[in-house]
């Protein structure tokens, strides 16, 4: 599905800002939590390890939201309701850290990668837009 994200909006998910990822746990409660991303025009994309909570609960129930929060003008957001649709393990989602911390840090690696995890790239297709502002 190919939803465009309002005009209004372009600057601010192409900048390097913090988006909050929300899922919902086993026990239908949400989940929120900071997250860094890249993004085409159909999908969001973004890395994890297996054994985090945001990865737990993307695998049971595909369904989050991704907040795009102006952090000039709090009552300003875009909420990009999303399906997760692929998974990339291993080499590919540590690559994608890397490219993260590029975009987020400066830096040509992500410094505090850790050996014994196993880092995935996730595909996020946008389902539905909402915003204010």
């Amino acid at each position: 599905m190919n939803l465009l994200i309002p005009p209004q909006f372009h600057a601010l998910i192409a900048a390097p800002t913090v988006a909050v990822l929300s899922t919902t746990q086993p026990d239908g409660a949400p989940h929120a939590v900071p997250v860094w991303y890249d993004y085409d025009t159909e999908n969001i994309y973004m890395t994890t390890g297996t054994t985090t909570v945001k990865y737990r609960n993307l695998m049971a129930n595909p369904r989050a939201v991704v907040l795009f929060v102006d952090p000039i003008d709090a009552n300003r957001y875009c909420a990009i309701h999303t399906r997760l649709t692929a998974r990339s393990d291993g080499t590919t989602g540590l690559a994608h850290l890397h490219t993260l911390a590029q975009r987020y840090m400066g830096v040509p690696e992500y410094p505090y990668a850790n050996a014994t995890d196993i880092y995935c790239r996730l595909s996020l297709s946008i389902t539905r837009i909402s915003s204010l502002g």
